[in-house]
Order: structure tokens, then sequence, then C-alpha cells
């Protein structure tokens, strides 16, 4: 009984999904291709290699053009809810001051580090040789970082991630985001230090932390946005609601619930 119940749920969140991408689509709601190559940019830093970020899509289900598709489409609702619906949302300044007070404690900056690294792969089953001659690369580039050589131009020049052509440049992210041997040295860092060699399962790392910036409470101003996109949504679902039981209504979709 109760798998079934997830099931049904389940089911009826992929109908709601699929109404209103379709109704967006119809509408002509769309993602600009810059807006795809940001989100897919953004997800892609989330890993510590290209090979790791496919491997989690596989994972979920996805090969790297179908998940571009499934982005291209949460955009277009994006854009469809964002421009039709959210009219429907009024808040007053008052609720959102009402909610910092009552929430404020909750409102906070996690401690962020913005780091550049650079990668010399290695699979899980590398052999000895192949070991050491990875740690031998790891170990004259960190030579070379500790003798002055910019970070960035070595991680262009050697890095075997998809972040060399950056320099190796991960952007402020927050614990959670990398795997925890990497995690436990970009956050003993402090700005400007260079990390010991780290070994992770995709290989070897060097780490240069770029910034650091601490855990703090937001002020008002700082939380406003946030807390109003909170709000907003908690209407919003209701309005979403009853979209979609208008977009069944209407059938402009044929997608049925399994009996």
């Amino acid at each position: 009984g109760q798998y079934k119940e997830m099931e049904r749920r389940v089911l009826e969140e992929l109908i709601a999904q699929e109404l209103l991408w379709q109704e967006a689509n119809r509408q002509g709601y769309a993602a600009t291709a810059n807006e795809l190559e940001q989100m897919l940019e953004q997800m892609r830093k989330r890993y510590s290699s290209e090979e790791a970020y496919l491997a989690d899509l596989r994972q979920g289900g996805f090969t790297a053009e179908s998940y571009k598709e499934d982005l291209r489409r949460q955009i277009a609702v994006r854009h469809f809810i964002e421009e039709m619906l959210v009219r429907r949302v009024a808040l007053s300044n008052e609720e959102i001051h009402d909610a910092y007070i009552a929430n404020q404690v909750q409102l906070m900056q996690p401690e962020q580090v913005n780091a550049r690294h650079i990668l010399i792969a290695l699979p899980p089953d590398a052999d000895d040789g192949a070991i050491a001659e990875a740690r031998g690369t790891i170990e004259r580039v960190q030579a070379e970082a500790k003798a002055g050589t910019d970070f960035s131009e070595l991680a262009k020049r050697y890095s075997q991630d998809a972040t060399a052509a950056t320099g190796g440049e991960l952007g402020f992210a927050v614990r959670g985001m990398f795997v925890k041997p990497f995690e436990d040295a970009v956050f003993a860092l402090k700005a400007g230090e260079l990390s010991d060699i780290v070994r992770t399962r995709y290989g070897f790392h060097l780490i240069k932390l770029e910034a650091r910036r601490e855990a703090r409470f937001l002020t008002e101003a700082e939380a406003g946005p946030q807390l109003r996109r909170y709000l907003a949504s908690q209407k919003l679902q209701e309005v979403l609601l009853e979209e979609v039981k208008s977009l069944r209504a209407k059938g402009h979709v044929d997608v049925k619930l399994a009996s």
C-alpha cells in the first residue's frame, strides 16, 4: 500500500512536469543557448573531473545529451512559471520582514572556498608503474608552483580535468561538493596557500586556495531575495496545482496514470 502510494505520487509529479513543459513549449517559452551552457558549466564545476560528472549523470539515468535536453526543458518551464504564474503570487514587504525575524538564526551563509586545482588522473585500477609516473608528474608540477610559476598557467598546461581550460578554476563552493580527501585539504588552506599533494579516487591533485568566505548570518537586505523566493514558492505551489488541474482539464496533452 505504501509503495503504491509513493508510486502514484511520483507518477503525478511526472505528469505535472510534462504538462507544464508542453504548455511552456506551446506558448513559445524556451531556454537560450547561453542560459543552457551557463547551467551546464555550473553543474560541471561541482565535479573534480569530466569523468566524475558523466558517471554521476549515468547513475541518474542520463547521458550528456539527455541531461542537456532535461535542463533545456527545466529552463523553459522556469520562464513560463516566472512570467505567467508568479504574477499571481503577491508578497508584501511586511511579510518578508516578519519571515526574516522569525527565521534569522537559520539564515546563515555557510563557509565557502574559491580554489583552483590541477589533476593528474589515475584510474582506480592503476598499477604501481602508472601510480609512480603520475606521482612524479604532480611532484614536478608542485615544484614549479613552489618556485613561483603561475598556478593557472600550470593548470592549463598539465591538468587532466575539464577545468584546465580556465586555469583549474572551481569557483566558490561549500562543504559537501567535493570528495572527502579533496574537501579536507581545500578547507584547511589559507587564502593564497598551496596544498600538499592530495590523492582521491580520480588521481593526484594540487590545490591553491584563491579566497575564503567565513560563515556568517545574513542581513535582512541580503536575505530578502531568498526569503521572497521561499515564501513565493509556498504560494506558487497552490497556483501551480490550480494550473496543472486546468491543463489536465483542457486536455492539452495525453498523459494518464497507470491503473
